[in-house]
């Protein structure tokens, strides 16, 4: 130890509770825009996502893996699931294609092997990702799965509700 440590002052951690969070914050941050909008307009067979508030237009093969990488980053602690890694590597292309060189690896990480994980934390999934009405619509063209749409749903239900309070208002 050199002298001057030993005579820097000792501070005691703080044992003070963190601030409460502001109600108007927290209703501001629902109103924030989402890192991955699901939406139902499609045309010439892509499906568009808005993936940072620009358009990502996916095929139906991209578009079902980016919803199993949300739907496996909500069920799993890990969050990673097993891809073929040419329908990551088509999907990420297309958002490079968007936004820009390594915006795809950005999105999704990669783990040992084929595996694959969105890199939004669980805590921020409902917040990050948002459905519009329109997406509905893709289960009747048997783009999506019942039971795709169901989770997904659920997922942005909180997000959903808080934008309706705040609408009522």
């Amino acid at each position: 130890m050199c002298p001057a440590d030993k005579m820097a002052p000792r501070t005691k951690p703080s044992r003070r509770k963190p601030p409460r969070r502001n109600r108007v914050l927290v209703e501001a941050e629902a109103l924030t825009p989402c890192l991955i909008t699901f939406t139902g307009d499609r045309r010439h067979n892509r499906y568009r996502v808005n993936i940072r508030q620009h358009a990502v237009n996916l095929t139906a093969a991209s578009l079902n893996v980016l919803i199993d990488l949300v739907l496996r980053r909500d069920d799993s602690p890990t969050g990673f699931v097993r891809l073929p890694a040419v329908d990551v590597f088509r999907l990420r292309k297309a958002v490079d294609s968007v936004l820009g060189h390594g915006a795809g690896k950005d999105l999704i990480e990669t783990g040992g092997g084929e595996e694959y994980c969105l890199a939004i934390p669980r805590s921020e999934l409902g917040r990050q990702v948002d459905l519009r009405d329109s997406f509905l619509e893709l289960v009747d063209l048997k783009v999506i799965s019942a039971s795709q749409c169901k989770k997904l749903r659920r997922l942005c239900k909180s997000r959903n509700r808080a934008e309706t309070r705040l609408k009522s208002k």
